[in-house]
């Protein structure tokens, strides 16, 4: 008979996406060269989120890290670039989560409640 591994305690590494490059493009105007480039998209964020349906945090045994994408880089045109998703974590109801300081930073209490965990990194502004 197998024996069934409750898990109530893990460390998890989370890392926000990076903001993409700004182009530096540039165009010839008249005279002078103007910036033609665009601004880089937005990196994606981490968000903890309280599920119902999830009971234990047996999940996060073989994966404890976790980075989000990152922001697409600017194109030639001002065309900007693409912002990346949000990573989405799915814990238990009540789940108490600390830094690695041991400070508290909250506990998703409600149903589908996201708590913030990692704030993406600013898109990067054309050069």
């Amino acid at each position: 008979m197998d024996t069934v591994r409750f898990v109530d305690r893990v460390k998890l590494c989370l890392k926000a996406g990076r903001g993409g490059e700004g182009s530096s493009a540039r165009r010839r105007f008249r005279t002078h060269f103007v910036n033609w480039g665009g601004d880089g998209g937005r990196g994606g964020s981490i968000y903890i989120q309280a599920d119902p349906n999830v009971f234990d945090l047996s999940k996060f045994i073989n994966k404890v890290k976790f980075t989000a994408q990152e922001g697409q880089p600017g194109l030639s045109n001002n065309k900007h670039g693409g912002d990346a998703k949000d990573l989405l974590l799915s814990v238990p109801l009540g789940t108490r989560i600390e830094d690695e300081n041991a400070t508290r930073r909250g506990s998703p209490r409600s149903r589908n409640s996201a708590l913030f965990s990692r704030r993406s990194a600013p898109k990067a502004p054309a050069r």
